[in-house]
């Protein structure tokens, strides 16, 4: 590996550990003088002395200054402030931006008022309260602790997300009042602190300190009589980067004003009231969508049955509707729509209670395959299409979903993915509704009682100290070390051959065209790549027509209608893409103005064919507000979706009935967006408590139904394989060795260590080791190959499976039994 790629790469995951966290663009500093007074000579013979200048004092430094910043919060007894966040620019001769008000109000040991973006949070002494205005139904309510700690506001994942994912991020003076280690905190990612000119804010003199970040430069001003933050000058880099896609960006800032920020006053008692909204339940958490669609009335839906004919609500007024909404792909509906059939037989004969089965799969799948599915699955429910997506008014995002609302029209249950209760549970609820009894604040109180124990389980784990850390994106990474080698248990490995002329070799790509022999593409020293046989001698090197200061780790392939191969070769983080013929000839590079006009940089690539017109396209996601963006393989952008950000991973899925295929984006708030091939939104998933920073497909069945993995973190260094459904159910999980990479390994690759039955999932480990597991996620064999892993793969060769490893040693083969 040579030196310069390597730390290009090292910064690029670093910055990579932060984006999937949250990250609040805060400044860091450096100190100013402070004027002290020497104590004049009393020597006897000093007049007889030459007089020396006098010796000025010595400055403070920047980390001194901060010092005494953290101290003064950190003990203060009291403290209060309001202010803003404003962010201003200038895009192509318009004007924009927007600012949040915010204000924060402390008395210790235990009574707060923070007021930021959609949240307020009271604690009186005896109670914790809290409110969030898209919520106003609901208000959360707890017992106060003795003593406040960072981490009671990060106890409930939709009041976390309230007052922390503004335009600015969370507030700083919170983390210098309440966090375990500001000064750790502040100073991390930092390799300079500088002190600048002092300033003024207000009539208050002020020190001001210069933090260089990875996200750009960032000033503190702290008062220089009591140390209070006056004001925070955000890195605007990132926003200047992706406002630049708009157009020449002329000017731009994004500063937070910290208004009559005092330690140590007095604050007024009913400061610390809470009034909850009016009307508002209190609970102990925000209840998630469409919980709290329970025990309201139903919005108005339209759906069409199989003939046309609009079917509404209204329609069966005065009778219970169990409405299931699935779709032709979805396995976990396939599951349930048995159980779903034997409650509708249960009650076929009662006039009172309607069944019906709402598609919502998209409007080219015709109606033959949604009854064909159901004669498949003997289900003869009544069958509904949702063509205007009313359906979206009841605010689930993944299915199956079923609803049961009512003779009076209200919302009574709901169940995502399946009753784990079974069947009876769902009779016996629709026999009280027919009892005309209500049922909602039964349903809702299971449901709550579950996902409380979920919560606590989540925050147990973390600990009180991962709050800090979570604020600022900082965490303390697990030390990574090579595990000794080790054999497999079930398998076998016997020797095939060792391609050492490939010297410094990354992720491995298996290519075939028609029927000529099977190759393997090596990406080799970041500029090339090597083109290596089955037999492990080298066949050719090409070198790639790159920038200097462009460099690879990643290829992706695919075939077209006329027959033609394409490569694609990239590395997250860099500005462009690089697209190549079947010769490894450039015939593109995407975004070709990105060296002049700078992004956030890439973050995944494929190839492929979403409307199945036969031609290839480019699909690239980026960090920050690029979004995701569709290209011609000649480099013309053909379409453009910015309402995502952070896209860290994207996916093609399986066709559909018409040979079209949607695209899985994951990153951004944690759910995976799909978008279809005008990238257009077409739905979402959102497993339940999973963050997936990567996911990948692939038809390991053999069945045409692609099965699906994905890589999540719930903190910075973990790295958990989690096998999920389109219909947001977790399948299964498996847990990998933690650490942050540090060579671009693709972390999941599906592959055949069998010669018979379903493919595997081979997942490489950061020490070395090397893990397999079924489709259905059950561990098959793990093993340490001694040595850090830079590409891995499975080809068949002489009619047996074999495994193919990339390390720093070069390509080595081995045939597995």
């Amino acid at each position: 590996m040579v030196g310069f790629p390597e730390k290009k790469y090292l910064k690029h995951i670093a910055s990579i550990a932060v984006c999937l966290g949250l990250v609040i663009p805060l400044g860091c500093s450096r100190g100013e003088s402070s004027k002290a007074k020497d104590s004049p000579r009393s020597d006897a013979n000093a007049k007889a002395e030459k007089k020396l200048p006098e010796e000025k004092p010595k400055p403070l430094s920047g980390r001194e200054i901060l010092e005494r910043m953290v101290a003064a919060y950190q003990n203060a007894t009291s403290y209060a402030d309001h202010g803003q966040v404003r962010l201003d620019f200038v895009v192509g001769g318009h004007k924009g931006g927007d600012v949040a008000p915010f204000s924060l109000a402390l008395a210790r040991p235990n009574k707060l008022r923070l007021e930021a973006y959609q949240a307020t949070i009271v604690c009186d002494g005896k109670d914790f309260f809290a409110e969030i205005k898209d919520i106003p139904d609901y208000a959360l309510r707890k017992p106060a602790p003795e003593r406040l700690v960072f981490s009671m506001l990060f106890t409930d994942p939709l009041l976390e997300d309230a007052w922390t994912r503004g335009f600015g991020g969370s507030m700083p003076q919170v983390l210098l009042l309440l966090g375990k280690d500001p000064m750790k905190s502040l100073l991390s990612g930092t390799e300079e602190v500088a002190v600048m000119e002092a300033g003024e804010i207000d009539g208050h003199a002020c020190h001001r300190l210069r933090f260089e970040r990875p996200e750009g430069t960032a000033t503190f001003w702290i008062d220089r009589e009591n140390y209070v933050l006056r004001r925070v000058v955000m890195p605007t880099d990132p926003i200047r980067q992706d406002l630049s896609q708009e157009g020449p960006v002329e000017s731009i800032s994004l500063v937070a004003d910290f208004f009559n920020a005092r330690l140590d006053g007095e604050i007024a008692p009913e400061t610390f009231e809470f009034k909850p909204p009016k009307g508002a339940k209190t609970m102990k958490s925000f209840p998630p969508a469409p919980m709290r669609m329970l025990g309201k009335k139903a919005p108005k839906l339209e759906f069409f049955d199989l003939d046309g004919k609009p079917v509404t609500l209204q329609s069966p007024a005065g009778k219970v509707v169990v409405l299931n909404f699935w779709a032709t792909w979805c396995e976990p509906c396939r599951r349930t729509l048995p159980d779903f059939e034997k409650i509708r037989r249960q009650y076929k004969d009662n006039p009172k209670v309607v069944f019906y089965a709402v598609s919502v799969d998209q409007p080219q799948t015709d109606n033959k395959q949604l009854v064909k599915t159901f004669e498949q699955l003997k289900v003869n429910a009544p069958i509904l299409r949702d063509p205007k997506q009313s359906a979206t008014a009841m605010q689930f995002i993944g299915i199956p979903t079923l609803f049961v609302i009512g003779a009076d029209g209200v919302v009574q249950h709901c169940e995502m993915g399946g009753n784990p209760r079974g069947t009876e549970d769902l009779a016996a609820k629709i026999d009280a509704l027919l009892a005309g009894k209500n049922v909602f604040e039964k349903s809702f109180r299971e449901f709550m009682e579950a996902y409380a124990g979920m919560i606590e389980a989540q925050l147990s784990s973390e600990g009180e100290a991962s709050s800090d850390k979570r604020v600022l994106g900082e965490q303390a990474l697990p030390e990574v070390k090579t595990a000794p080698r080790s054999d497999p248990a079930r398998l076998k490995l016997a020797p095939l051959w060792k391609c050492a002329e490939v010297k410094s070799p990354g992720n491995i790509l298996v290519v075939r065209d028609g029927d000529g022999p099977v190759r393997l593409m090596v990406v080799e020293d970041w500029k090339s790549v090597a083109e290596v046989g089955l037999d492990g001698k080298l066949i050719a090197l090409h070198k790639l027509e790159l920038d200097e200061n462009e460099i690879v780790g990643s290829m992706r392939a695919a075939v077209g209608a006329d027959g033609k191969r394409y490569f694609v070769a990239f590395l997250l983080s860099q500005q462009r893409c690089h697209v190549y013929d079947e010769n490894w000839k450039l015939v593109a590079h995407y975004p070709e103005d990105a060296l002049e006009s700078p992004h956030r940089g890439i973050a995944d690539v494929e190839l492929g064919d979403l409307d199945g017109d036969g031609k290839l396209n480019v699909y690239v996601s980026y960090w920050g507000l690029v979004g995701v963006q569709c290209a011609s393989l000649e480099g013309k952008r053909l379409w453009a979706n910015r309402s995502l950000s952070e896209v860290a991973c994207i996916a093609i899925g399986g066709p559909n009935a018409q040979g079209r295929r949607d695209l899985y984006c994951a990153g951004g708030a944690g759910e995976i967006v799909v978008l279809d091939a005008k990238g257009e939104r077409n739905g979402e998933i959102s497993v339940r408590n999973r963050f997936f920073h990567w996911i990948a497909s692939a038809d390991l069945r053999g069945d045409g139904r692609g099965q699906w993995c994905g890589m999540s973190a719930k903190k910075t260094g973990d790295n958990i394989a989690v096998g999920f459904s389109l219909s947001s159910e977790e399948l299964w999980s498996y847990t990998l060795p933690a650490g942050v990479p540090q060579i671009p390994i693709e972390p999941i690759v599906p592959g055949r260590v069998t010669r018979d039955g379903p493919g595997q999932w081979l997942l490489p480990g950061l020490d070395g080791s090397i893990h397999v597991v079924s489709a259905d996620g059950v561990p098959l064999d793990r093993f340490n190959y001694g040595a850090e892993l830079h590409g891995l793969t499975t080809v068949e060769i002489g009619g047996r499976p074999a495994l193919v490893v990339a390390t720093a040693g070069g390509v080595e083969a081995w045939e597995v039994k």
